[in-house]
């Protein structure tokens, strides 16, 4: 029996999805009992009774419901329900009563279909109280007023059997109901205790959150953090309130980073963008109270419902890294320097130079500055000083955001790092000591100089003693041209030098060679193709790249050619057109090919993309009073022709390198017919 009463009564508790459901059940029901009193009376009507009686009885009927939704709808939803059991009955009642006639024992099905209906309250106790006033109903008139029923004087069978069938009724009813509440109704105390029963997962999680090493915290997507987070996040960054953004969090020190994350998670939210092109876009380094973080975003869910935001304490790695970069870095250039040692001087001192030129604050067109960078970028990296080049790189991406030059910040960080390589390489390699003392060098000059005019036959050997050779620097530039062809996947390289015995003035050409390293990258990233484009465009899989130096009268040539995809003009009409160029005749997309900050990269990386590189070898060349002459055929290569004029001036004696660095000073500078290291 006790099994029986738990089945059929309901806990006495109710949770909030059933009263929420019972409400709005209740409602239903409440305006399905106004229906009854127009209907009932166009039941009446057609049976001949009282219009009048059917329009009262059925409200009399309607008027308990409508009361106990008034007065207990939100606080005792279950009491509302069964009102409307005992109202379906007395309708059902009145129903009968005024469809007198042949189709009165029709009328009976209504009792069957209101059971049916009740069942939608997933309550046994109102289908119970409805079959228990139909039964009353039907005993009380069945005694007293015997057509009232059936319409006839029915045997006690035949209520035996009606009673047998709204028992039956009533008792599937029952369980159906019941079976709804189960299933449904009372899924939520199921998840209550699954809840429980997660609460307490978390709390383990927790315990392992607050032992990992890293920063873990899930984020909405409009950037609120989430409660679960390891504890180490609130040693780094502080204690949080319910409605703290993450961009405030992590980068409330830096107002540009803060703007920067912010922006980035409306991205996200918004959803335009497929969610990891969105993420790809926020900051994934920070750096805060001498700390630098790495900063990871994962989506959760599919499509993403938040974030798990991982932040990495990489101060130690980097630093690892940076002295396991440096030693790379100081065996890289030991190599450069022994295999060509004239050009690694060259380098180091034109570098010198440009750096002391970048590093002193002065009112000049940003143009320069860029051109600057690029040349002293382009140099270091193909030397293999990366970390001289990777600065140059960041200070190029900082001008390109602003177009507000070098702040004393940028200069003195750029002045640093190649402070630290030079005195590294100095320790090293005495790169200070340029010249030994075979020759005094102001004693050469002054041979020199008292040449007499025209020159005798054995001048020329001996000015090619304080010479460079046109060999060394373009050997050079094919070595690096291969490096840089293997580093951007590009097909491998066929290098051919001509030098036709070349010699030049060293100090005098410096800034030439520096910029034609320009040309020799654009050869390569520009023009050689992989080797798959090559051979499906019927080409050698291997690149060639030729490099040319002769004198034709007094005119200095030096040539760099490729077999390449050669110059996209389209394109270079097309940007010029954006940047306000003329791009009418051949002769305009030329000069567009050199014009400062115009570039057909599609992106900006360490060998391309600023658009200053051509521009540098243009003023480099007119700077010696020569031109640049440029030829490109699609699909069959480019060729970059520096004219210079051929002088065979005397060399001044060369004045000490520019006050960039705090050195001891190098003494006297001398001729060395082979540069001593």
């Amino acid at each position: 029996m006790t099994r029986l009463l738990d089945y059929l009564v309901l806990p006495r508790e109710i949770t909030t999805f059933e009263a929420k459901y019972l409400r709005r059940m209740n409602r239903i029901g409440l305006a399905l009992m106004w229906l009854h009193p127009p209907v009932f009376a166009v039941v009446a009507w057609l049976a001949g009774t009282s219009i009048p009686l059917a329009i009262v009885l059925s409200l009399v009927a309607v008027a308990g419901p409508t009361l106990a939704f008034a007065a207990f709808a939100r606080t005792r939803p279950r009491l509302v329900s069964t009102t409307y059991a005992l109202a379906g009955t007395l309708l059902g009642g009145v129903l009968v009563y005024v469809g007198q006639g042949p189709m009165q024992i029709e009328m009976h099905f209504y009792f069957f279909v209101m059971l049916a209906l009740l069942i939608c309250f997933a309550n046994p106790q109102v289908i119970l109280v409805a079959a228990g006033m139909t039964a009353a109903h039907h005993l009380v008139l069945w005694i007293v007023v015997p057509h009232a029923v059936f319409n006839y004087d029915a045997a006690g069978t035949t209520v035996a059997v009606h009673a047998a069938f709204l028992v039956i009724e009533a008792a599937a009813a029952c369980m159906v109901a019941r079976s709804f509440f189960d299933s449904v109704i009372h899924m939520e105390r199921t998840v209550i205790r699954r809840t429980a029963d997660l609460d307490g997962k978390n709390r383990d999680l927790t315990l392992i959150l607050d032992n990992v090493a890293q920063g873990l915290v899930t984020v909405r997507l409009d950037g609120t953090l989430g409660p679960e987070r390891s504890r180490v996040l609130g040693h780094w960054f502080g204690q949080t309130t319910a409605d703290t953004r993450l961009w405030s969090y992590l980068a409330a020190h830096d107002p540009n980073l803060e703007a920067w994350m912010e922006l980035g998670f409306t991205t996200v939210s918004d959803g335009i963008l497929p969610i990891d092109l969105a993420l790809a876009q926020l900051p994934s380094r920070l750096t805060r109270d001498g700390r630098q973080f790495r900063v990871e975003y994962q989506p959760i869910g599919a499509p993403a419902t938040s974030l798990l935001v991982v932040v990495s304490d990489i101060t130690d790695e980097l630093a690892r890294q940076r002295a396991e970069g440096a030693q790379r870095e100081l065996i890289a250039v030991v190599e450069h320097a022994y295999r060509d040692r004239s050009g690694f001087l060259a380098f180091v001192y034109e570098a010198d130079e440009l750096v002391a030129a970048t590093s002193q604050p002065k009112d000049e067109p940003i143009a320069d500055v860029l051109r600057r960078l690029h040349t002293l970028k382009g140099n270091a990296a193909l030397f293999g000083v990366f970390s001289v080049s990777e600065v140059c790189h960041e200070l190029e991406d900082r001008i390109a955001i602003d177009f507000s030059g070098l702040d004393a910040a940028s200069r003195a960080t750029l002045t640093e790092v190649w402070r630290v390589f030079y005195d590294r390489i100095e320790r090293l390699l005495g790169i200070s000591k340029r010249r030994t003392i075979l020759v005094d060098w102001a004693e050469y000059q002054a041979v020199l100089a008292k040449l007499e005019q025209p020159e005798p036959p054995w001048a020329s050997p001996l000015r090619r003693w304080g010479q460079d050779t046109a060999r060394s620097h373009l050997e050079r530039f094919g070595d690096q041209a291969r490096l840089l062809a293997v580093r951007l996947g590009k097909a491998e390289l066929e290098v051919e030098v001509h030098d036709h015995d070349v010699r030049l003035e060293g100090d005098r050409y410096a800034g030439l060679w520096s910029a034609l390293a320009h040309s020799v990258r654009n050869a390569v990233d520009h023009g050689i193709e992989p080797a798959d484009v090559r051979s499906a465009a019927g080409k050698p899989e291997r690149g060639k790249l030729v490099f040319r130096a002769e004198l034709v009268g007094d005119e200095l040539r030096i040539e760099v050619s490729d077999d390449g995809a050669g110059i996209d003009w389209l394109r270079v009409a097309e940007r010029a057109r954006a940047a306000g160029l003329p791009a009418t005749t051949h002769r305009d997309l030329e000069e567009a090919v050199f014009a400062s900050g115009l570039s057909t990269a599609t992106e900006v990386s360490q060998t391309s993309g600023r658009g200053v590189g051509m521009d540098a070898l243009r003023v480099a060349c007119t700077a010696l009073g020569g031109r640049v002459e440029l030829r490109s055929e699609p699909g069959r290569g480019t060729t970059v022709r520096c004219c210079v004029p051929r002088h065979h001036a005397v060399v001044p004696v060369p004045a000490p390198l520019p006050p960039s660095l705090d050195r001891a000073p190098r003494g006297e500078p001398t001729l060395s017919l082979v540069p001593q290291l």
